[in-house]
C-alpha cells in the first residue's frame, strides 16, 4: 500500500499556510498529547503541533521527511515507515492525523485497522477524505488517478470494521486549494493563491454550519475514535 499520492497532496498545499491552519483548528481539541501523524509530508501541519507532549510523524518520501525536519517543531520524531504497517506498540498514541494521505487508498481496511491498533481505548483519529457525493460547481471534473473519494457511509462502515467509530466530521467546499491548484491549474499563478484560500476559508465558516450542505462538500474533516475494550 503506497501512501506517496496523499503526501503530493500535501506538497501542493505548501503554500496555503492560512488553510491548513484553517483544517487544524477544527480538530486540534480531539486530539491528545502523544499524536502520531501519518503522511506527515513536509511538516506543515505537524508544525502546528508544537504544544504536544509527544508527535511522532511517519511518511513514506524520504525526499518529504528531509524538509519536515526545517519546520522548527523540535518535539516531533520523525521516521521513515508505512501507516498501514508500522514498527510502534500498540495503544502507544491518544490520537492519530492523517491529513491528505487516505485520498490515495482504494482500501481503506488496513491503515483504518492499524491506526485502531496503535490507538489507546477511547483514543481519537482525525483524517480527510475527499466526497464522493461533493457538489460539483465547476461541471464535471475527474480526480488524479491514484485518488480516490468516498460517500460518509462507506467512511462509517470502514471506521466500523476497524473497531473505531465516527464522532463528528467538518467539510472543506469547493475543493481544497492543492486540489483546484494541481486539476485545474488555477493556482499555478502566484498573484491568486492568497485571495484564493481567503475566500474558501469564508465560504467553509459560512457553509460548515449547516449539517445539509456539510454532507455535499468537496472534502470531509472528519474526528472518529477507539471504542473502549468491550464495547460494540
Amino acid at each position: 500500500m503506497n501512501l506517496a499520492s496523499g503526501a503530493s497532496t500535501l506538497e501542493v498545499m505548501e503554500g496555503a499556510h492560512r488553510y491548513n491552519r484553517w483544517i487544524f483548528d477544527r480538530v486540534r481539541g480531539g486530539l491528545g498529547q502523544r499524536v502520531l501523524e501519518i503522511g506527515c509530508g513536509t511538516g506543515t501541519i505537524t508544525s502546528f503541533m508544537v504544544d504536544r507532549q509527544l508527535v511522532v510523524g511517519i511518511d513514506v518520501s524520504p525526499e518529504m521527511l528531509r524538509e519536515a525536519q526545517t519546520r522548527g517543531n523540535d518535539r516531533a520524531r520523525l521516521a521513515l515507515m508505512d501507516g498501514t504497517r508500522t514498527a510502534f506498540r500498540e495503544g502507544v498514541f491518544d490520537a492519530a492525523l492523517c491529513i491528505g494521505t487516505l485520498e490515495g487508498m482504494a482500501d481503506l481496511g488496513p491503515a483504518f485497522r492499524e491506526v485502531a491498533r496503535l490507538l489507546k481505548p477511547g483514543g481519537r483519529f482525525v483524517f480527510t477524505s475527499f466526497n464522493v457525493h461533493r457538489l460539483r460547481p465547476c461541471g464535471t471534473y475527474r480526480l488524479g488517478p491514484d485518488t480516490r473519494d468516498h460517500s460518509l457511509p462507506a467512511l462509517e462502515a470502514a471506521l466500523d470494521g476497524a473497531g473505531l467509530r465516527l464522532v463528528r466530521f467538518h467539510g472543506t467546499f469547493f475543493l481544497s486549494p492543492g486540489f483546484v491548484w494541481r486539476y485545474h491549474g488555477a493556482l499555478r499563478w502566484t498573484a491568486l493563491r492568497r485571495p484564493y484560500i481567503a475566500a474558501v476559508v469564508a465560504v467553509n465558516r459560512l457553509l460548515d454550519d449547516a449539517a445539509a450542505t456539510r454532507r455535499r462538500c468537496g472534502q470531509f474533516v472528519l474526528l472518529a475514535e477507539k471504542r473502549p475494550a468491550g464495547s460494540s
